[in-house]
């Protein structure tokens, strides 16, 4: 409302006239706040109030719901909670956190908050097809046992959202990036693609290849990797506020240790061959997961 439509007193903050007042917009500052009651008695009748939108949300998205424990090993259809390490928090979502860059595509977060299973905080993994009509029904599909290096994607709980959402990590570009880090983006998106693909790796880099192909077991922790970068999933201790408190960003970054890493080749005289000597390069505790199916 322009400035002309109020009196000097009011502009300056001086005493108020009765609605008697012959002068100023005493009578329209009274019809004025009896529209805005009318108004708030249609939208709480009508439970279109930001207040009830807000707690609806908060009941659909925190409601509790019982974890089912492995078998030992992890499988598909499963749901779970990821814990990051290095943060000792859960992945969880907001679908109040948009990005407008794609048509469906929420933040996605850890929070040391979280101490119960709820749909914001359960995931489950499916293996990946590039068939964009490979997905069906929950009831249909199979539970098959997820392994080493074998590609799969990450969902989410149906009651979250109409459509199902996957965890998806798009290229870095000047428009696409992670709010505070810079680092690659990680988001819950809609999209469909070769962007939602992820694999499990060992924690030791010496038998990576040696596991490539068995179960991966659901009492260890593990690395989860990006498949179209190569970056490592990953969460530090950035301060990431929302709607549900104090938790912390999620990226796809690599956290190495610092200091010499290549292979090391000496060469044997006394049996004339080159001795192959593994340097450990373990990823830091940022890049480390471990599932939770009883909480």
């Amino acid at each position: 409302m322009s400035l002309l439509n109020y009196t000097t007193q009011q502009l300056q903050g001086g005493g108020k006239y009765s609605v008697k007042t012959k002068i100023g917009n005493w009578y329209e500052d009274m019809v004025m706040d009896e529209t805005k009651f009318k108004d708030y008695i249609r939208l709480k009748e009508s439970n279109n109030l930001m207040v009830a939108k807000k707690e609806n949300k908060y009941a659909n998205l925190l409601k509790k719901i019982p974890l089912e424990p492995f078998n030992g090993s992890l499988t598909t259809g499963h749901y779970i909670m990821l814990l990051n390490h290095k943060t000792n928090g859960f992945m969880v979502l907001d679908i109040d956190d948009k990005n407008n860059n794609y048509k469906a595509a929420f933040a996605v977060t850890t929070s040391p908050l979280m101490t119960f299973s709820c749909p914001r905080s359960m995931f489950k993994f499916e293996k990946y097809s590039s068939d964009k009509h490979f997905n069906c029904l929950p009831e249909e599909q199979p539970v098959e046992p997820v392994c080493f290096h074998e590609k799969i994607r990450i969902v989410c709980h149906p009651d979250v959202y109409e459509t199902p959402l996957y965890l998806f990590s798009p290229l870095v570009s000047p428009f696409s990036y992670s709010r505070f880090s810079r680092n690659q983006e990680v988001l819950i998106s809609s999209e469909e693609n070769f962007f939602n693909c992820w694999t499990i790796e060992h924690l030791d880099p010496s038998k990576r290849l040696e596991v490539e192909g068995s179960p991966v077991p659901s009492n260890e922790p593990f690395l989860i990797r990006h498949d179209q970068t190569g970056k490592l999933l990953s969460s530090d201790l950035i301060d990431y506020y929302n709607d549900f408190g104090h938790e912390y960003e999620i990226c796809a970054n690599n956290y190495l240790p610092y200091g010499r890493y290549q292979k090391i080749l000496p060469f044997d005289m006394k049996e004339d061959k080159v001795s192959e000597v593994q340097c450990n390069r373990v990823e830091r505790v940022e890049n480390i997961w471990s599932v939770v199916d009883n909480i």
